[in-house]
């Protein structure tokens, strides 16, 4: 089995620590867990290409609709043009059809996100925090160390809401609301780490024709974590054994024949990258 059997072990931890890997991220392991190849790509300090749209409306999203649970004498019409205002910029140079759509969906997610995340009360925001911030250092971080994980395992959280000692992630998806495995894990490292039960919200733009015009949302509560960590439990053991076979990335990424078609390979700079490791 691919666990780390001495989360002591100091050639280990050297190991780690000589390829700039102080501690684990959800993002990290999960892509280790889908595309071994990129992952090695960052260790190696590749180039890799800029996000696409779905990350920048991802941003939006959570910023106005956080905000709206932060604030909640915010008119969420506030919350719709403060989320927007950086989606604009980073859309400017769309053409002008595709753009109006994007930041029309996108003020549609938002709207959603604010009724839906209102209803569970005041959500409590770090010492700091601005309205509409999407750093990174204005979320709450987790930081989970497990017995099984040489290093300590980081994540930031969306929002936190006390009262209902609930956490929640916000999700804008391209496709579906139904919660995906990535999603299911990051929750389960986060609630190990914390007191608090983790629900996904994933919103999607308004149905404007048929039976189920109106938003379209799902809300999903994470119930079997030990599932999920098991995974990661795996994800850490085999990357700690692959990163001991050699001190040279490339010597390392020598036993890899990555799928240059998977999306996290997506992108000429990536590819690049790819072909040159």
């Amino acid at each position: 089995m691919a666990y780390v059997s001495n989360r002591y072990d100091t050639e280990l931890l050297k190991r780690l620590h000589s390829f700039g890997i102080d501690k684990f991220s959800q993002s990290r392991l999960t892509g280790w867990i889908e595309c071994p190849a990129a992952e090695l790509i960052r260790l190696a300090g590749g180039a890799k290409d800029s996000p696409g749209s779905a990350a920048y409306v991802g941003n939006a999203f959570e910023a106005g609709a956080v905000t709206g649970a932060a604030r909640p004498e915010m008119d969420i019409e506030e919350c719709v043009a403060g989320g927007l205002l950086q989606l604009q910029h980073e859309t400017a140079v769309m053409p002008d059809v595709e753009r109006e759509k994007i930041l029309r969906q996108t003020g549609e997610r938002i709207r959603t996100g604010v009724r839906e995340l209102r209803k569970l009360g005041l959500a409590e925001m770090v010492p700091g925090w601005e309205p509409f911030s999407t750093d990174f250092d204005h979320q709450f971080k987790i930081r989970y160390e497990p017995e099984w994980s040489p290093l300590p395992i980081e994540g930031w959280v969306d929002a936190l809401f006390p009262e209902a000692g609930v956490m929640v992630d916000t999700k804008a998806p391209v496709s579906s609301t139904k919660a995906r495995s990535s999603w299911l894990r990051q929750g389960a490292l986060y609630a190990a780490g914390t007191n608090y039960e983790f629900r996904i919200l994933a919103v999607m733009p308004d149905v404007t024709r048929g039976p189920n015009k109106g938003p379209k949302f799902e809300w999903t509560t994470l119930h079997t974590p030990a599932a999920h960590l098991e995974i990661f439990k795996h994800a850490i053991g085999s990357m700690c054994r692959v990163l001991m076979l050699s001190e040279d990335i490339q010597e390392i990424a020598a036993y890899f024949a990555p799928d240059l078609d998977h999306y996290r390979l997506n992108g000429p700079r990536t590819q690049q990258s790819a072909n040159d490791l």
